[in-house]
């Protein structure tokens, strides 16, 4: 039976925008057969079924027309850059064109929105970017310019400062080797402290060494470049989580639930990445490889010490060897009957989360 509203996990109606649906849930729900009969022997002479078949045409050919334009699109940027400016610019065609349909179904609703998300937060990201790309071309000239000769004293000085710690460090192992002949520490005691003052003189040498203004730059160099790669993951994640929220509070409107979606209700993962829930859905793809890799199979006797899983606790070793203790059984089945419950919990939470997107969709 078909909804007459569609409803989200906070029980907030959604207006049916295809209505051929609507008018089908009216008839189911003022229990008139012949009319959902009817109606439904007529879906595709329904004056909705012929404005969507043309919809959707005319969404593939706009579709087509984009894919041929973004290849002929001369970007002349880093990376980074052209994949945003592509986007951008895919963003903006999208938002165009779905504005014209948001009344009409919740798809075109959706691309609308997050075509609308994308055109408001992209130029922001590619500014970032092109910021933290310009810092970095002014390093790169910066450290092609640092001259050998700058340099020289410095590394005379530097030199003569390892020779130093050199003397240090073996002054102050001497004392500590004493501390251990005079059994004051333990071997253990003396191992480490050898190699926390080792690590300190090598952590001084290290700070030292950013006198050298070429591995000073260098080291800014490679800041630059750790700032651009997190920068750009962050960036993009945003945008990413965002669209995910968009499509989880965008209703769906089918008149028949996928056939995966009776797959996914065992499988955890499935369901959430066909709903665009990316990072949910690997986390729950997770459990089900403890599911039915470690939790289930543990029940049932495989990979147990000497028991035999929840069975073990009904047997308790009953009529085995001298090896096989009641106690050892019982503690298994425990075990295998927290892990059951731990998986029947996953299955549970997963056919819920499922539901709540499969009654919001219809």
């Amino acid at each position: 039976m078909i909804k007459l509203h569609l409803y989200n996990r906070l029980d907030k109606a959604y207006e049916r925008k295809n209505l051929y649906l609507k008018e089908l849930a009216e008839a189911y729900e003022s229990e008139d057969n012949i009319k959902v009969k009817d109606i439904k022997s007529n879906k595709k002479n329904h004056n909705y079924s012929i404005q969507l078949k043309e919809y959707k045409l005319k969404e593939k050919n706009f579709l087509r027309a984009l894919k041929q334009e973004v290849k002929k699109l001369e970007v002349n940027k880093s990376k980074r850059l052209n994949n945003l400016e592509i986007r951008y610019y895919k963003a903006q065609k999208m938002k165009e064109f779905y504005e014209k349909y948001i009344d009409f179904c919740y798809d075109a609703e959706y691309f609308y929105n997050v075509s609308t998300f994308e055109v408001k937060e992209i130029p922001k990201t590619i500014k970032n970017i092109t910021f933290i790309e310009n810092d970095i071309i002014k390093q790169k000239e910066v450290v092609m310019n640092i001259k050998s000769s700058d340099s020289i004293e410095t590394k005379e000085n530097l030199k003569k400062f390892k020779t130093e710690q050199k003397i240090t460090l073996k002054k102050k192992v001497a004392v500590v080797k004493k501390k251990l002949h005079d059994k004051i520490i333990s071997p253990k005691a003396y191992s480490n402290s050898v190699k926390e003052l080792k690590r300190r003189v090598k952590e001084n040498y290290t700070v030292k060494t950013y006198e050298l203004p070429d591995v000073l730059e260098k080291k800014k160099l490679k800041n630059n470049y750790f700032d651009l790669k997190t920068e750009y993951k962050k960036e993009v994640a945003y945008i990413n989580e965002n669209i995910s929220e968009i499509r989880r509070n965008t209703p769906v409107e089918v008149d028949k639930i996928n056939k995966f979606t009776y797959l996914a209700y065992l499988f955890p993962g499935i369901g959430q990445i066909i709903n665009g829930q990316k990072t949910k859905g690997k986390l729950m793809l997770l459990l089900s490889v403890f599911v039915y890799l470690m939790a289930i199979p543990y029940a049932l006797g495989f990979g147990n010490y000497r028991g035999d899983g929840i069975s073990g606790l009904i047997s308790l070793a009953e009529g085995a060897g001298k090896l096989d203790r009641s106690i050892i059984f019982m503690i298994e089945g425990v075990i295998a009957l927290f892990l059951v419950a731990i998986a029947v919990a996953v299955i549970m939470f997963n056919i819920k989360d499922i539901k709540n997107q499969v009654d919001f969709s219809d």
